[in-house]
């Protein structure tokens, strides 16, 4: 796999997240991860794929949600390994879903990611999810 085919496979999980968060099945949302990965935040760490996948195969009152992650730069740093940054915005409704939502008191969430991704021997996948949050709308959680 050369650098840009590689750079677009961690590019690709960057997107594939967001959309497996939005529509699901949010169960698949594991499959981006290595075995040994971690996911963390300034709120909670979750350690290796058990606990991830609690994590996103929880619970969740009704939500019709966008993520948007955009200015993606993934770095190869080594033959199987890679760094990303993205940021990214979470536009949310909670509660029964009228048609089209409105978008008063949006985006709740900006903020961004630092991501180490790993070459397995099922792709590339997420080692290290770090997630930073720069600006909330505490009003609207």
């Amino acid at each position: 796999m050369d650098e840009t085919e590689a750079r677009w496979a961690c590019e690709e999980l960057i997107v594939r997240y967001t959309h497996i968060a939005d529509f699901g099945p949010r169960e698949t949302m594991v499959e981006l991860f290595t075995d040994d990965a971690i996911w963390t935040s300034n709120e909670a760490t979750y350690d290796g794929r058990d606990e991830i996948d609690a994590f996103f195969s929880g619970h969740r009152p009704p939500t019709k949600s966008r993520h948007v992650s955009s200015n993606m730069l993934v770095t190869l740093t080594g033959p199987d390994t890679a760094e990303g940054f993205s940021y990214f915005t979470l536009y949310r409704h909670t509660g029964e879903k009228p048609r089209v939502p409105d978008l008063d008191g949006q985006p709740l969430i900006v903020g961004e990611y630092r991501d180490q991704f790993r070459l397995t021997d099922g792709g590339w996948k997420i080692a290290r999810r770090e997630a930073d949050v720069g600006f909330v709308r505490r009003s609207a959680l």
